[in-house]
């Protein structure tokens, strides 16, 4: 359990990201037509710019490792209620419909989610 949040904290890590002090000029006077002039523009500012490359492979080994665990876990609960006879309970059937909905997230969605962070954000700049 603590191994994922340190995953979690890492690949929030290199999500975070600020945006370079040099977009904007804070010491410029507009002009009397109040135009912006500092060189930049919205997009470039909005978009903050793209991974590099070993951040996007940090992403990638980060994200692997997520889905493999989650669905490693979750077979192993509905295995072990499914095999294990005194533990099908109310409240374990419960958890193993709990079970298969994350499962179904992590077959379904995470990859998905993982590939579009990473080419939304990569391919912006390039």
């Amino acid at each position: 359990m603590t191994f994922g949040w340190l995953l979690i904290v890492v690949s929030a890590m290199v999500v975070v990201q600020f945006p370079s002090t040099a977009a904007v000029n804070a010491t410029s006077t507009p002009d009397t037509d109040f135009d912006n002039h500092t060189g930049s523009t919205v997009s470039a500012v909005s978009e903050g710019g793209g991974y590099a490359e070993w951040q996007v492979a940090l992403i990638v080994v980060a994200c692997g490792i997520l889905v493999v665990g989650t669905i490693i876990g979750n077979v192993l609960v509905v295995t072990a209620v499914a095999v294990v006879r005194r533990l099908r309970t109310p409240s374990n059937l419960l958890i193993v419909s709990l079970a298969i909905s994350d499962l179904l997230v992590a077959l379904l969605d995470m990859p998905f989610a993982a590939m579009y962070e990473v080419n939304c954000r990569h391919l912006t700049t390039g």
